[in-house]
């Protein structure tokens, strides 16, 4: 019994080790791109647990995205080389060709049999290049058949269309008094007492996340040329004035070209977030009691027992 109870508490504790990982360890990602005259690369790297956990995804190749785990691949595939076909397999330019590679012969002509026996692929109900007057006939009596069964199908058909589309009229026709009573009730609920103070609570909470998920660090190498001499003057100059607006972490550096029509980038993005500080805040506007009684009148809206239903 000790020893099982040891065993328990080990399984526990390793159990709690990895919790604590997942919710506190931070998840790093780092994306990287350029842009020059042989087109657009970037790369994108997501790692966790120093690596034991990761991700990548580039562009132009291989353009899927890869998950590993451990040295194990768990989503995506790597670019593999392209395999050769084996000696079973023929290539499909010599499907049509002979081993010596020449083509091989087809022979589309009747055979002799066919030809003396009278044979051949024509219509039997065309005659000496025309169509019999018989095969007309039946033709027309056909269609005729075709017609008169679509209109009898159509004809009963329709009483029962036009019923239906009435129908869906009257469930989803428009009505001002309809309209006037949703805006009255969306109204009263917005002018509640804790509506306006939870959606400011809210507001905060998703602006903390979005901080959290920010990148730590930015960086970005852009030369820059228009075709007119004066258009790359004004795009420096607004870069001159916007540079010191910018924040610590985001560093941006624009070297103009008035010589030439140009446009190459470079940039980095760097940053770092945990779990825990993710779920903590969508859990705190989740739980919240002032959200679930704003649900609870919604609700009773729309199963038509609220105060905005008649």
């Amino acid at each position: 019994m000790v020893i099982v109870g040891y065993i328990l508490l080990g399984i526990l504790i390793l159990l709690l080790c990895i919790l604590l990982a997942l919710f506190f360890f931070p998840i790093s990602y780092r994306v990287e791109g350029k842009k020059g005259t042989e087109g657009f690369a970037l790369k994108a790297r997501v790692k966790w647990l120093f690596g034991f956990v990761r991700a990548a995804f580039d562009l132009p190749e291989p353009g899927n995205p890869i998950v590993k785990v451990a040295f194990f691949t768990v989503v995506g595939k790597e670019k593999n080389a392209r395999k050769k076909p084996s000696k079973h397999e023929k290539d499909p330019g010599e499907a049509n060709t002979g081993g010596d590679g020449k083509e091989a012969e087809t022979d589309d002509t009747v055979p002799d049999s066919q030809a003396e026996n009278g044979e051949t692929d024509t219509d039997p109900r065309v005659e000496n290049g025309k169509p019999s007057t018989n095969s007309k006939a039946e033709n027309s009596e056909t269609e005729a058949a075709f017609l008169a069964e679509s209109h009898e199908a159509e004809g009963d058909d329709a009483p029962a269309d036009s019923k239906n589309k009435s129908d869906k009229k009257k469930k989803s026709g428009f009505s001002l008094s309809k309209l006037k009573e949703e805006y009255d009730f969306y109204r009263e609920l917005w002018e509640e007492e804790d509506t306006k103070p939870f959606v400011k609570d809210a507001l905060l909470r998703v602006l903390h996340l979005l901080k959290n998920l920010f990148p730590r660090k930015i960086r970005g190498w852009i030369t820059f040329g228009a075709a007119s001499p004066d258009v790359t003057g004004y795009v420096y100059g607004l870069y001159c004035v916007c540079k010191s607006l910018w924040p610590k972490r985001v560093l941006l550096e624009l070297t103009p070209d008035f010589t030439d029509q140009v446009l190459e980038a470079h940039f980095l993005v760097k940053g770092h977030f945990t779990v825990f500080t993710i779920v903590l805040d969508a859990l705190k506007i989740w739980f919240d009691k002032r959200l679930k009684k704003i649900r609870k009148s919604l609700d009773e809206h729309k199963n038509g027992s609220g105060k905005g239903s008649k």
